[in-house]
């Protein structure tokens, strides 16, 4: 213990103990890969780097010691609603409406994230950052190569590190970490996690946590409600986040749609189907009657002649065009299931009712202003306009919020067509989470 704790102290310095030799050719690696890497991060996207040609710098913006920074392109915000809504005021005023980092963790389940000052978070993060390309050394094929847009890549690292803990709630069978290159990804191997101090990757963990967390207990009240109703997820702005294949895998939706930007959206399907991903999680390409996880045979339901990774659908989306991204998501609730084939299944799918899961995590920060208030309208209109019924979970970062004051949360929901039902705020830039239902509807949960 008087070891772990040692190594810990150093780790906290640099977050990568394990990998501290890769620091010292970092500068390097840089250096030469400036100009010709496909998929540098500390640089940014080509598409960035053409940005910053024709703009100034960004601007790292801190929330608070235990959120991660966020790159801002100037002239997006205003100079009077920037602070407000990324984040970066978070004075003693704020304080009082938001729980303790310690207070969350425990309300989740989860450690709660180490005590640092601001100074160790930041550098934390900027190793971080310089590391990246490193880690993605060997991702030369362009099925496996990532695109980044708004952190994606570094919080794909920091959920599979979360999710590789068999003691945490979000262990998720190493699906994170079947994403990452084959041999950089032994560093977060399950024998090495201890050593990695709880910073950025910890404050992801507790978001995740409440979010699976929700999103289970939403199922089962469906599910036990006695109505024959069919699961469905939108996930917007999800970047790499593995969600949509951890619930498929464990048979608690029909199907998955996620909305994102189209180069993470190739990305990301491309990735899925990559030989190297399908070699390590055959089952997902498999019919689910013929589809094997931990040795147990999965349960097919009323599936026919798809495969898990098939029911997992992509839509190139930019969340800050609302009104085609309405058009979208009008089009995925009135359409047919995807996933029956046959005139018979595609009859019995007509009557059962579908239930529309709106799942936002960590992507209302990057939005222009007002998008978030009109994204969540748009969410609750589409389910009254195609008479579909839905809720919403997220974790994210209102408007019209400062900081967690649960009233003011409520009033910013019932403007936007929905009913608060639970509410958590945490530290950080995606301070607020919660679960909403729309007005006058939720008659499950009020029950439950």
């Amino acid at each position: 213990k008087k070891w772990r704790a040692k190594v810990q102290n150093v780790a906290t310095i640099s977050y990568s103990f394990p990998i501290i030799w890769i620091l010292l050719l970092s500068d390097a690696f840089a250096l030469i890969s400036s100009q010709s890497s496909p998929h540098d991060w500390s640089k940014g996207s080509k598409l960035d780097h053409q940005r910053r040609r024709a703009q100034p710098h960004s601007i790292i913006l801190h929330s608070s010691n235990s959120d991660t920074p966020i790159e801002e392109q100037p002239g997006q915000f205003s100079k009077t609603n920037l602070n407000e809504i990324r984040g970066n005021r978070y004075g003693s005023s704020n304080n009082s409406t938001i729980l303790s980092p310690d207070e969350v963790a425990r309300a989740v389940n989860v450690a709660p994230t180490l005590e640092a000052p601001k100074k160790t978070w930041q550098r934390a993060w900027r190793m971080h950052k310089r590391l990246l390309p490193l880690l993605h050394i060997t991702d030369w094929r362009k099925e496996t190569r990532l695109e980044d847009s708004s952190l994606n890549v570094a919080c794909l690292w920091w959920k599979a590190l979360a999710a590789n803990n068999k003691t945490s709630p979000i262990y998720d069978n190493a699906l994170s970490y079947d994403l990452l290159p084959s041999l950089t990804r032994r560093l977060i191997s399950p024998k090495l996690i201890c050593f990695y101090p709880r910073l950025h990757h910890a404050n992801v963990e507790i978001r995740t946590a409440f979010l699976d967390q929700t999103l289970l207990s939403i199922i089962q009240t469906i599910s036990s409600s006695g109505k024959k109703k069919k699961i469905r997820f939108l996930c917007m702005g999800s970047g790499y986040d593995p969600r949509s294949i951890k619930f498929l895998e464990r048979d608690l939706v029909e199907e998955c749609w996620e909305f994102d930007l189209p180069n993470v959206v190739e990305a990301k399907e491309q990735l899925y189907r990559s030989k190297r991903f399908r070699k390590r999680r055959p089952w997902l390409n498999m019919i689910p009657d013929d589809a094997m996880e931990n040795g147990e045979e999965k349960k097919a339901g009323n599936i026919e002649k798809k495969t898990l990774i098939e029911r997992l659908h992509f839509v190139s989306s930019d969340l800050n065009d609302v009104q085609t991204l309405e058009k979208k998501i009008d089009a995925v609730l009135t359409s047919p299931s995807k996933h029956n084939d046959n005139l018979k299944n595609q009859e019995e799918d007509n009557h059962v009712e579908w239930y529309n899961i709106f799942i936002f995590e960590g992507v209302m920060i990057y939005l222009n202003e007002t998008i978030p208030s009109t994204l969540l309208s748009v969410c609750s209109q589409a389910l009254v306009r195609n008479n579909a019924t839905g809720s919403l979970c997220f974790a994210d970062r209102l408007e019209n919020i400062p900081g967690g004051d649960e009233i003011l949360a409520q009033k910013e929901m019932k403007r936007n067509g929905w009913e608060l039902m639970k509410w958590l705020p945490k530290p950080g830039l995606a301070r607020h989470m919660g679960f909403a239902v729309p007005l006058g509807g939720g008659e499950e949960f009020r029950l439950k």
